[in-house]
């Protein structure tokens, strides 16, 4: 396993089933979305949500480009701040922060964000590179998240980590649940 594969996670870890809520926080140019977007099908919902409006337009021409039939939302906002996505309490099947918890020095909003906006028997994917550092072509290893500490701040919320698993040779990953 040498990078992330979204579509196996999202099948195999996930059992991303057709008509589900989906949102992915920090979606950029959509790497899990797409995905998503495929399983979910028409019956689902996407939110596709990026502070860069540069990344939602990638992701918008992505999505056209391959025909994908999904009722997408692309949200401009900050994810650092609980409540900005305007995303309704306890409605998405699906939280997904991938590869972005790095860029943040408010990982516990974005943790409690996901908290609000997924539903009580729905799921949070979290993923985000190893401490190792980078050699393997990711970010600093002072910008990487502690995995420990992150745990601490689910727990801190009340939630539970439901399954911890290797996303890549690179990169971990959590499913929690409120």
């Amino acid at each position: 396993m040498a990078f992330i594969n979204p579509y196996q996670i999202l099948q195999e870890k996930i059992n991303l089933e057709p008509g589900s809520q989906v949102t992915e926080l920090g979606c950029g140019h959509g790497f899990f979305a797409l995905e998503a977007a495929k399983i979910i099908g028409q019956e689902g919902k996407l939110h596709a949500v990026d502070v860069q409006k540069t990344a939602l337009s990638a992701l918008r021409d992505k999505i056209k480009l391959e025909n994908i039939q999904t009722n997408i939302e692309y949200i401009w906002a900050d994810i650092e701040i609980v409540g900005a996505t305007k995303i309704p309490e306890n409605s998405c099947d699906l939280v997904i922060l991938s590869n972005v918890l790095f860029q943040s020095k408010k990982v516990d909003k974005m943790i409690e964000e996901c908290k609000r906006i997924v539903k009580q028997e729905g799921k949070i994917l979290v993923i985000d590179w190893k401490q190792k550092g980078a050699a393997d072509g990711g970010p600093p290893a002072n910008l990487r998240v502690d995995l420990n500490k992150l745990k601490e701040i689910i727990q801190n919320l009340g939630m539970q980590i439901a399954e911890e698993f290797e996303a890549s040779r690179f990169h971990w990953g959590l499913i929690v649940r409120k």
